[in-house]
């Protein structure tokens, strides 16, 4: 009896070893994987074409954040970013009690920046802004569309209107205080006091005073951000009447509307591995293989990754396939976010052979398709991005022109595009660490 038992009990130990080891979820990445009986394969063998690409401009108008400064990121081939920030001053609130007979006195002019506390490059050297006044109205520039971008400009008197160097440490600091002109304050509270036409009205002080800009030092090692709201960027008038002491605020000009303040960020590529290509051409796209296998997104500088699937049809012809899923797994270089921290997001959008934008890939309810972000807190060697495009990937395998290639850019969210210098260094299909795949498990019946 216990002889059957014990015989019983190895018969069935030795069944359950021989299904497990035909489980069809247990593979190898980098493998395809056949179950005979079901016919679902997994196969993470798609060939993924890599490119850096650089659009001609982004906007960067009503983002709520000003960027200054300059910076060389030799982790992005040796880019450098020089950022502006452009902004119109509101027509203030003047005392009701003005008596130009008061025996008044200018005390100074000064401009309050909050910081945002974003920042991008080396916070620990000195870093130095310069203020100059504007002679043209932002207004004069925006586009048909009521915009103005990262390669936007606005005329302004050379010489500075204020200036001030500091050890920023954003993080822990509340803001910037600079003294500005003398003799343009001075100007200003006569013209105050002696109840002239330039504070009449809005459009009268518009006219009389279109601006500032503010603008890095030559040796600038970051580049920060100031928050852009009518109560964290302002000019203030102060003067006393006797032993008192009086102020009179200038805040952001319609911090509501899109022309109000802007960004100029201009990216250097002279030294660096994309130096060879101008902004979006078809031709012009910055192979991975010329860039070290890698890939660059940069949020302001209009910097994105493309990918190509060319072959995708090809992998799955023959016979009749259902796909189950797809991920796009996406792997950001190891060492290169430590200073720069990864963006929680990414965005995903459908693009044609010139690069055009066809659309942001969306959820079946509607909503923008995001990422599930893993961090590998120890090593950085299992840092990805994973992304369903199982419905994508079945629309495409559903066409009929096969001359489409199958393409994606891959943008920062929109929070961090237009308003930072976040970046995000992404591995291509090829190299030997960081790499990126596209899995797909489908059904052969």
């Amino acid at each position: 009896m216990i002889k059957h038992i014990l015989a019983f009990l190895i018969g069935t130990i030795f069944t359950l070893v021989l299904y497990s080891c035909n489980d069809v979820n247990s593979f190898t990445l980098g493998q395809d994987l056949v179950d005979a009986k079901t016919n679902v394969i997994i196969t993470d063998s798609c060939t993924i074409k890599a490119y850096t690409i650089k659009s001609d401009s982004v906007v960067t108008s009503g983002s709520g954040t000003a960027l200054v400064g300059k910076y060389t990121d030799n982790l992005m081939g040796n880019v450098a970013v020089e950022a502006s920030s452009y902004f119109n001053v509101a027509f203030p609130t003047l005392p009701i009690d003005i008596n130009p007979n008061d025996d008044y006195v200018f005390d100074s002019l000064t401009l309050c920046l909050h910081y945002s506390h974003y920042f991008y490059g080396d916070t620990t050297a000195p870093y130095t802004i310069e203020a100059h006044e504007l002679t043209e109205k932002i207004e004069s520039r925006v586009n048909t569309n009521g915009y103005l971008f990262n390669t936007s400009s606005v005329d302004y008197y050379p010489s500075k209107f204020g200036e001030k160097t500091v050890r920023p440490r954003p993080s822990f600091h509340d803001s910037i205080h600079m003294r500005l002109d003398d003799v343009r304050g001075i100007d200003m509270l006569t013209k105050i006091m002696n109840r002239e036409a330039q504070f009449d009205n809005a459009a009268n002080f518009s006219d009389y005073f279109k601006g500032i800009v503010l603008k890095p030092g030559d040796f600038n090692k970051c580049v920060l951000g100031f928050y852009a709201a009518d109560t964290s960027m302002y000019m203030r008038l102060h003067y006393h009447i006797g032993g008192t002491q009086y102020f009179i605020k200038f805040g952001l000009k319609n911090q509501t509307d899109q022309v109000s303040q802007f960004n100029r960020v201009i990216p250097d590529f002279s030294n660096s591995t994309l130096k060879d290509s101008p902004p979006k051409r078809l031709d012009d796209r910055i192979s991975s293989d010329k860039t070290a296998n890698q890939t660059y997104i940069q949020g302001s500088t209009g910097l994105m990754t493309r990918l190509e699937f060319p072959y995708l049809k090809t992998l799955l012809e023959g016979g009749n396939i259902k796909i189950l899923s797809a991920e796009l797994i996406l792997s950001p270089i190891r060492n290169t976010y430590s200073m720069e921290p990864l963006p929680s997001s990414l965005v995903l959008n459908k693009l044609d052979n010139t690069n055009t934008n066809e659309g942001t890939l969306l959820t079946a309810r509607g909503a923008t398709l995001t990422p599930y972000l893993t961090i590998d807190p120890q090593y950085n060697e299992k840092t990805f991005y994973t992304f369903d495009l199982t419905s994508y990937i079945t629309n495409v395998f559903q066409q009929t022109d096969n001359t489409i290639v199958p393409a994606l850019g891959v943008y920062l969210s929109s929070d961090k595009n237009f308003s930072s210098l976040s970046r995000v260094i992404l591995g291509d299909g090829y190299g030997t660490t960081n790499v990126s795949k596209l899995k797909i498990t489908y059904w052969r019946y």
